[in-house]
């Protein structure tokens, strides 16, 4: 839902990925591999929000924006965490 273009509807999906916490992380990992350049800043300004202290996801946010400027077309792919 964080990628709906209803403002009201991502709101909650953020909201709701918020309240879960750490056990969202694996769907908004998911979500920096996104075709959808909005979806994949949502999920990137989420797992700062959930694992501000996590340099791991730290990275892999950082790594994700980084690819976003360069390839804002391209799927992102994360070998470290088995995500493509």
């Amino acid at each position: 839902l964080l990628g709906e273009p209803d403002t009201r509807l991502r709101v909650v999906a953020a909201t709701a990925l918020k309240r879960m916490g750490r056990a969202a992380l694996p769907a908004l990992l998911d979500g920096l591999a996104s075709l959808d350049y909005e979806l994949r800043s949502r999920c990137g300004a989420l797992l700062k929000r959930i694992a501000p202290n996590d340099d791991m996801i730290a990275r892999v946010v950082q790594d994700a924006e980084l690819d976003a400027e360069a390839n804002p077309n391209d799927t992102a792919v994360y070998p470290a965490l088995g995500v493509a």
